[in-house]
């Protein structure tokens, strides 16, 4: 039911309801989606269903300007696949197609927001995650106690693979798609050389949820800050979930999600108090420099082999695919292959675990030249926007942004934006929010 003037009026989530309003619906019901088994698919659904909403109501639209070289990206990315789609199997040709198919979704999202943004949209899209928060305590509980209790409830069947046997047969032929089927809660892996438990629920693998948790640990911080508590219970309970989120991120294993928060942590902590507390930061930016003396000292090859060897063999395994998709895509560097193939060498395609080798690898020079002018478009205009803020409100969300935006940057170097879907929504609506910003900042001025 929806209040308008004073009379209810009957609603529908999905069906009746603002496109707006669909996002908060979609990030709500995430665990649905999960054990439904749709969060491969829904997420294009959704958006999509909001794109023809805003579509047959809007009578004129703006696009960003960063916005078109998304689109350049894009259009690259399918001239690419057309142009080579011949030697390859059908399979990679679907499976290419619905790589692209995140970036297209990603592409709406930004124009959906940046045409209808508003501050309510943004606090509920916050509390949205705020919820969706607890929700992932409470799984990663159980999680944890099905593990140490040795309950057969670490590995489960979504509501779709348990009515339709059948698609096990996609465990070999779609292993992203049967990821999103298969319900892995948590599993033994071996971190150091200790075998510990490892969390993957929700998302379709580890890396993947840390990618997750390093976007919801800071836009729970900044709600937690935005919120106005009834009760002191109510606000020590949602500091101890963001705590718990936090351990879960570390939970995962995942380094560069735990490096990629760290770091983004650093950098918008200094570039938010460089007026208000300059020697602080330039005593924090001394310390920085002595620790990266100390490292020089050290030696860096021992440190970097000692992170690397935490997970030894994924790291030898991603590395040797790095080396031989650079040594691949530099023999067609202006439109590359389009396609990630399957080979017998590596039990995931060639141009995976890296969204940025990958872009080099699908779409050439002149496809990873638009998606880095988007990226940098993107990061300069949060840096920009820091000298408009005034209000406290704002500079909270600016920093949730920029955490968000930072952490994803650095969490693609090893992994892929196009695969992960909770991940890449959560990405691309801190970006539409990001680029609507200035609008409302200067609207409340």
């Amino acid at each position: 039911m929806i209040k308008n003037e004073g009379i209810y009026k009957l609603s529908f989530p999905l069906i009746t309801t603002s496109y707006l309003y669909d996002f908060y619906i979609t990030i709500i019901l995430i665990p649905l989606w999960w054990i439904l088994g749709l969060n491969f698919i829904i997420f294009h659904f959704l958006v999509f269903l909001c794109f023809f909403k805003f579509f047959i109501k809007i009578k004129n639209f703006k696009i960003p300007h960063s916005l078109f070289f998304l689109f350049g990206y894009i259009m690259v990315y399918i001239f690419s696949i057309i142009l080579n789609f011949n030697p390859y199997s059908v399979s990679r040709v679907v499976a290419s197609f619905y790589n692209l198919s995140f970036w297209c979704i990603g592409a709406v999202v930004i124009l959906l927001i940046y045409n209808n943004c508003s501050e309510n949209f943004i606090l509920k899209i916050f509390r949205a995650f705020n919820l969706f928060g607890y929700v992932v305590i409470i799984i990663g509980f159980f999680a944890y106690i099905s593990y140490f209790l040795n309950l057969p409830y670490t590995r489960l069947s979504s509501f779709i693979l348990y009515i339709i046997p059948s698609l096990e047969n996609l465990k070999q032929t779609a292993p992203l798609v049967y990821s999103s089927l298969s319900l892995t809660l948590i599993y033994k892996d071996y971190f150091l050389g200790v075998g510990l438990p490892r969390i993957t629920f929700i998302e379709v693998f580890p890396t993947a949820l840390g990618g997750m948790l390093m976007l919801l640990v800071p836009i729970n911080y900044v709600y937690f800050k935005l919120k106005k508590y009834k009760t002191i219970f109510e606000k020590i309970l949602d500091r101890i979930k963001i705590i718990l989120l936090f351990l879960m991120l570390v939970g995962t294993f995942s380094r560069m999600a735990i490096f990629g928060f760290i770091i983004s942590f650093l950098i918008v902590f200094c570039c938010g108090n460089i007026r208000k507390n300059k020697f602080f930061i330039i005593g924090l930016i001394i310390i920085l420099l002595n620790i990266i003396a100390i490292f020089l000292i050290i030696s860096p090859k021992f440190i970097i082999d000692k992170i690397l060897e935490a997970r030894k063999g994924s790291s030898i395994t991603r590395f040797s695919l790095y080396r031989f998709t650079i040594e691949e895509a530099i023999k067609k560097p202006f439109f590359g292959y389009g396609i990630k193939p399957r080979t017998e060498v590596w039990d995931i395609p060639i141009g995976s675990h890296s969204t940025y080798i990958g872009a080099f690898y699908k779409t050439g020079i002149l496809g990873s030249f638009f998606l880095c002018g988007f990226l940098f478009l993107v990061v300069l205009k949060w840096l920009k926007l820091r000298y408009t803020i005034v209000q406290k409100k704002f500079f909270y969300i600016w920093q949730c942004i920029g955490m968000c935006i930072i952490s994803s940057l650095i969490w693609m170097i090893t992994d892929d934006l196009d695969a992960t879907p909770i991940v890449c929504f959560t990405f691309f609506v801190m970006v539409g929010i990001l680029l609507s910003f200035e609008k409302l900042i200067f609207k409340n001025i």
